[in-house]
């Protein structure tokens, strides 16, 4: 069940969604976007008014949240703190959270490893396939044109 879960979680293979389009208004703003598993994402900023006489400056913050913290950021805050646990409770759940984290990174960087194989494999077998095709056509083209110079010879009686 676990493994099924990771496997929805982390999809392997180019995954295309919709974009998201977010015009701030004001000079300065923020701006959050969730996403709901696992991901690459490509972010594309485009600045109308920015140029050489009038630069911009951007800056990018990211967090991961596992998904237990995602439900408990979406509580109201009085539901989200068990007054009950103890310090060392808190950072019990606190490094168990953050090693769940690495372990869904890690499945993550394995699966884009995987990837990454396939891509390179699939390369390799282009780069053994495509000078055996042009050798091909170098063998046939030099044939025929053997065979033309040998005709044009005899008809010209040459030879």
């Amino acid at each position: 069940e676990g493994r099924a879960a990771d496997q929805r979680r982390h999809r392997v293979g180019p995954q295309v969604s919709t974009p998201v389009s977010h015009e701030m208004k004001q000079a300065e703003g923020s701006f959050v976007h969730h996403v709901k598993m696992d991901s690459e994402l490509t972010i594309c900023i485009r600045a109308s008014s920015a140029g050489s006489r009038n630069p911009m400056r951007f800056a990018f913050r990211l967090e991961e949240m596992g998904d237990d913290e995602a439900a408990k950021s979406q509580l109201p805050p009085a539901k989200t703190v068990d007054h009950n646990l103890s310090f060392m409770e808190q950072q019990l759940d606190r490094i168990e959270s953050q090693m769940h984290a690495v372990l869904r990174e890690a499945d993550f960087a394995k699966e884009r490893d995987t990837i990454y194989h396939t891509k390179t494999d699939a390369m390799h077998k282009a780069t053994i396939f495509w000078p055996i095709v042009h050798v091909g056509i170098l063998l046939i083209t030099g044939f025929t044109q053997a065979n033309h110079i040998v005709q044009f010879f005899k008809k010209r009686r040459i030879i």
